[in-house]
């Protein structure tokens, strides 16, 4: 993507890579004169699936059926009951319990010893989601978030796209029998929630007790099709964040040393403060623009229309990428290194820095996710410090999220102020200047 962007600039016609009857042009659009017509006008551009659809009445069809894929009074309906328990008011009354969720799990990281850091953030942030937007059922959420990655693993599985082949054996046919017994799963658990009275904080009581867009009560495709959106917006995206965020942080020490020196005396349960502390936003900013959790977002063209000075037919398949926009050098000087003070003079627009997306369509969890990451931010960086050993491997992969591809090998200890780096291999050298890094960043100007 880079390459092409960098050869060829803002808008270039790709052709027909995606398999299709009728085919279908394909479109990279890099900046906000692109995502602002697009991303303002849902009814012309409607989102496009990313995800295998599966045969029609199998539980892969019916899984890939969120509010995502959703248009029109429908997307608007359930778009208004999941918006209500993550406005901000709400996240921000959750601030005492965020604290505790923080330092209990946080406190009990293994000190001293080499750990695989990607898990434990996993694990902390699937705490945060499980607690605080699914009733705090730990026994049915924690299963769940576990099948939910596996089955974005497969129909990520390139043995799967390449071979849809629905015969006993086949990577193709384990998907499927996967998406069954994960659909199994949810929908227990979804009995379960109907029994119990409606909780108004709980984004899967509202889904089983709400009427749907009809009035009707929702039926067992509608609750299985929303769960995994649900579910990978509350912690797929913030667990990319936070992980990140660590290992800029790691590999920044005067970063982090300013970081602590600004946390160290704040009350973990005062979300107000934790709110206002300018470092921590800028840093929590910075980690998001350089690598972004979606960097890719596409969408459908419903019917011909010109995009600034373009025409494109009907059925043209765009692609936005956030991570060319959020690295446009005009925006953002020296836009592969990590520099969290140059938010202190900078106010991009959500076009220009679509973190969450932008226009109607944008993400509502916004003070959810962002809440999330400062807390566990401010409960990490006052009890550790969070070393990477000279010469460890840091790759990334992409599916829906960038996420790290093999772990993140690290060692934590505790927290005494003195920052230092050690330099890293890996493809995450290819995207972000790290300090002693192996490999060249991407030109992605």
């Amino acid at each position: 993507m880079c390459g092409i962007y960098a050869a060829h600039g803002p808008f270039v016609v790709t052709g027909h890579i995606l398999p299709g009857f009728p085919p279908k042009p394909n479109v990279l659009a890099v900046g906000a004169t692109f995502n602002r017509p697009v991303l303002s006008n849902p009814t012309l551009w409607r989102t496009a699936g990313i995800v295998l659809r599966g045969p029609r009445n199998s539980a892969q069809f019916r899984l890939r059926n969120g509010i995502v894929r959703m248009n029109g009074r429908v997307h608007k309906h359930y778009r208004q009951m999941f918006s209500a328990p993550l406005v901000r008011p709400k996240i921000e009354a959750l601030g005492d319990r965020m604290g505790q969720i923080a330092k209990s799990e946080v406190g009990s990281w293994p000190a001293g010893c080499p750990v695989d850091l990607w898990p434990l953030v996993q694990k902390l942030v699937r705490r945060f989601a499980v607690s605080l937007l699914f009733g705090d059922d730990r026994q049915h959420g924690d299963p769940v978030a576990e099948m939910l990655r596996d089955h974005v693993q497969y129909t990520y599985d390139p043995l799967v796209v390449g071979c849809p082949i629905n015969i006993r054996g086949t990577p193709y046919y384990r998907m499927l029998q996967h998406a069954t017994a994960f659909e199994r799963r949810i929908l227990d658990w979804a009995n379960k929630k109907k029994m119990e009275d409606l909780d108004l904080h709980d984004l899967f009581s509202l889904l089983t007790h709400m009427p749907d867009e009809n009035g009707d009560p929702p039926s067992d495709a509608k609750i299985s099709g929303h769960v995994p959106t649900l579910f990978g917006a509350a912690f797929e995206t913030c667990q990319s964040v936070l992980i990140w965020t660590l290992v800029l942080l790691a590999q920044h020490p005067s970063v982090a040393r300013a970081l602590w020196s600004e946390v160290k005396t704040v009350d973990e349960s005062d979300s107000g403060q934790i709110s206002k502390l300018p470092l921590l936003d800028a840093v929590v900013r910075e980690s998001m623009r350089i690598l972004p959790s979606v960097p890719l977002q596409f969408r459908v063209a419903m019917q011909g229309t010109d995009l600034s000075g373009y025409r494109v037919p009907q059925g043209t398949r765009i692609c936005l990428s956030a991570f060319l926009t959020n690295r446009l050098p005009e925006l953002y000087p020296d836009p592969d290194h990590f520099e969290p003070q140059r938010w202190f003079s900078i106010d991009p627009s959500t076009y220009e820095f679509s973190a969450f997306s932008a226009g109607p369509r944008a993400c509502p969890g916004v003070w959810f996710g962002t809440g999330v990451v400062k807390a566990c931010l401010v409960a990490i960086m006052k009890r550790w410090r969070i070393m990477l050993p000279a010469g460890s491997r840091i790759d990334y992969k992409l599916y829906i999220t960038l996420s790290p591809k093999r772990g993140v090998s690290a060692k934590i200890l505790p927290q005494d102020g003195n920052f230092s780096a050690n330099p890293i291999k890996g493809n995450i050298n290819a995207i972000v200047a790290m300090p002693g890094g192996s490999t060249k960043p991407a030109d992605a100007t």
